[in-house]
C-alpha cells in the first residue's frame, strides 16, 4: 500500500474527459484547492471531448492521456487521493481499482459508486464545487483520516475480484435452474 504522506500533493482522476464525468468540477477546485495548497496537483488521466478545451481553460490541471495498465497502477501508487466527481456510473471500475492499490476515495454520491467502493469512500454531490473543495481540504490536513479510508477501500477491492463474483453468479444460476416454472394454465377456446 502506498505511504501515506503528511501532507499529500497529488490527487488523480482517471475515466473519460467528458460531462457526465463531471471534469469541469476538477477545473473549478483546482484553482481554489491550490490557492491553500500551492503544490498540489491534480492529474487527470484519459482522453475524451472535452480534452482541448480542459487542456485551453484549466492550466491548473494536469492532462494525461490514456496509459497502459500498468501505468495507470504506477499513477495511483504515487497519488495521495482519487477524485471521482462523475454524474452517471454504471458501476464505477475506476474507483475501485483506485482502492485496490490503496489510494483514498472521494466520490459522487451515486448507488453505483456506493455500490462499487462497499462505501468505503468519501461521498459528495456531483455539483457541489465548494462541498469537495471543503472535503478535500480536510482530507488533505487528516493523514490518519486518509490511511483509515485506504485500508478500507484495499479491504473492500480484496472482496471484489472476478473470482468472488463468478462463484456468486454461479450460486445464482443453480439457484435458478433448480426452480421450477409454474405451468401455464389451459387456454379454453
Amino acid at each position: 500500500m502506498p505511504q501515506v504522506r503528511v501532507q499529500p500533493n497529488n490527487l488523480v482522476y482517471i475515466g473519460r474527459l467528458e460531462e457526465n464525468k463531471g471534469v469541469w468540477l476538477l477545473a473549478a477546485m483546482a484553482d481554489q484547492l491550490r490557492k491553500t495548497f500551492p503544490a498540489l496537483q491534480i492529474r487527470l488521466i484519459g482522453s475524451g471531448p472535452l480534452e482541448s478545451e480542459l487542456r485551453k481553460h484549466s492550466p491548473a490541471l494536469q492532462l494525461e492521456g490514456i496509459q497502459s495498465h500498468e501505468q495507470i497502477v504506477s499513477v495511483l501508487r504515487e497519488s495521495d487521493v482519487f477524485v471521482f466527481p462523475s454524474h452517471y456510473e454504471s458501476f464505477g471500475i475506476a474507483a475501485l481499482e483506485a482502492q485496490a492499490v490503496g489510494v483514498p476515495v472521494v466520490a459522487s454520491d451515486l448507488p453505483a459508486l456506493r455500490e462499487a467502493t462497499g462505501g468505503a469512500a468519501i461521498f459528495l454531490p456531483p455539483d457541489d464545487a465548494d462541498a469537495w473543495v471543503a472535503a478535500l481540504s480536510d482530507l488533505i490536513l487528516d493523514p490518519a483520516r486518509r490511511e483509515s479510508l485506504a485500508r478500507a477501500g484495499r479491504a473492500h477491492a480484496a472482496t471484489a475480484t472476478w473470482e468472488i463474483a463468478a462463484a456468486k453468479l454461479e450460486q445464482f444460476l443453480l439457484l435458478a435452474a433448480t426452480r421450477t416454472a409454474p405451468h401455464p394454465s389451459p387456454r379454453r377456446g
